[in-house]
């Protein structure tokens, strides 16, 4: 992740903190499910996601899974995602210029997201 902009009194452009504060850390270690995809098939059960798709249903806990608002979980609609939900957060703070945030899959393997603040 790289964020640009002007300093704050306390001498940086953003605490790394506040990230975490703002969502990332409710995908880490959880099954990452595209909403939008027209492949599945999602119910909402009351404690569990069930899930169709080529004739057979899956059951997953929501405690261990993160329905998104995405076509698929892939590494560039996630980095789009994210970014997108930083710029929304962050807009009002004055200072921040331009977010870019990266999802890697593996090494030397990523997607990319870059927003400018300034044009909204």
């Amino acid at each position: 992740m790289e964020v640009e902009g002007a300093l704050t009194e306390d001498a940086w452009v953003l605490d790394f903190g506040d990230v975490k504060r703002i969502g990332g850390q409710q995908l880490d270690h959880r099954f990452l499910l595209p909403r939008d995809n027209p492949a599945l098939d999602v119910s909402d059960l009351d404690d569990a996601w069930q899930i169709a798709v080529a004739g057979r249903r899956y059951l997953i806990p929501k405690s261990d899974a993160c329905l998104l608002p995405l076509d698929n979980p892939t590494a560039e609609r996630l980095a789009e995602w994210f970014c997108h939900r930083l710029a929304e957060a962050l807009a009002d703070r004055g200072n921040i210029t331009s977010i870019t945030v990266g999802v890697e899959e593996a090494p030397d393997q990523a997607g990319w997201c870059t927003l400018s603040l300034s044009d909204r």
